[in-house]
């Protein structure tokens, strides 16, 4: 069922890519008539949060990944097209350590909140763009979205740990022999002045300086009228509470403007996702839970991955 090269338990390894050895397989594989009608949308399934010592590691992902694979081959007769998301990031950005100072001119720990007030009592400073930096905050409040949190550094472009998982970048290079379908690569996060959880859309698109508006990002429209132009589309990725439920969240507003029916055709792989660890005063798995319920009422289908 599995090609020969696939071993589960390299899912937690570093190795380079078997490109040859796994065109030879693809061949042997023999495609039988035409493909399915179905795409796989994985949602930041890299290094940096997939292996375990990443600055970032979602526990449990690099299982998540192994069940994943095994996915793909058992569904690589129906699986028309592969589009993957890549959290892409850069030293100076509003969500890390190095965007910000206290009097002191220390930088804040990683998963520091930093507010609106915060920013206003002084307690916390950006290096630059103060006011973009306030009206960010301010609208992450005012929508009662994420807060700010200070993330580690992670996916950096460039880095090892922005890279797919090697042992997923195998097996979608595999699909994309199989399906004669190139997979699709996403860049997401690039954005300076704010978060980027969904595929879809930064956390906020319109930042406010005086009398000009300054645009930070809009939304991907087009990704998902891609998406739903598929028969089925299964989701899988990290993490569960925060990216996947964001992009699932974005992807369901516009379903429910256009064809609530529409929710039918997602397939969250539930066994294929973990969420962020719980910190203080943030239960993620608990938010994670709750989202896939939620979905679930929509008409998504939450499923195991096991089931096809």
């Amino acid at each position: 069922m599995y090609p020969n090269f696939y071993k589960q338990e390299a899912a937690a390894q570093l190795f380079l890519p078997r490109y040859e050895l796994i065109a030879q397989e693809v061949v042997a594989a023999k495609r039988q008539g035409d493909l399915g009608r179905d795409a796989l949308f994985i949602i930041d399934a890299q290094v940096g949060f997939c292996m375990p010592g990443a600055n970032l590691y979602v526990p449990g992902a690099e299982n998540d990944v192994a069940r994943l694979c095994e996915f793909i081959y058992r569904n690589k007769q129906s699986l028309a097209k592969v589009i993957c998301s890549l959290d892409t990031h850069y030293v100076y950005q509003i969500f890390h350590s190095a965007y910000w100072r206290n009097e002191k001119g220390e930088m804040p720990e990683p998963y520091t909140i930093i507010t609106y007030e915060d920013v206003i009592e002084n307690k916390w400073q950006p290096i630059a763009n103060r006011e973009l930096a306030l009206d960010y905050l301010r609208q992450l409040e005012e929508a009662s979205k994420y807060q700010l949190c200070i993330w580690p550094y992670h996916t950096m472009l460039g880095s090892v740990d922005h890279a797919l998982q090697p042992i997923l970048s195998e097996s979608v290079f595999y699909q994309a022999l199989f399906s004669n379908s190139p997979t699709e690569f996403i860049l997401k996060g690039e954005e300076v002045l704010t978060e980027n959880y969904s595929v879809c859309a930064p956390e906020v698109t319109v930042l406010h300086q005086q009398d000009k508006k300054i645009a930070v990002g809009e939304f991907n429209m087009a990704l998902v009228e891609k998406l739903l132009k598929y028969d089925r589309v299964f989701i899988a990725g990290e993490a569960s509470s925060h990216c996947v439920k964001a992009t699932v969240e974005d992807i369901l507003a516009v379903i429910k403007k256009t064809d609530p029916r529409a929710a039918s055709k997602l397939y969250l792989l539930a066994d294929c996702m973990s969420p962020v660890p719980a910190l203080p005063g943030a239960d993620f798995p608990q938010m994670a839970e709750e989202a896939l319920q939620k979905f679930a009422k929509t008409g998504v289908h939450v499923v195991c991955s096991k089931e096809f």
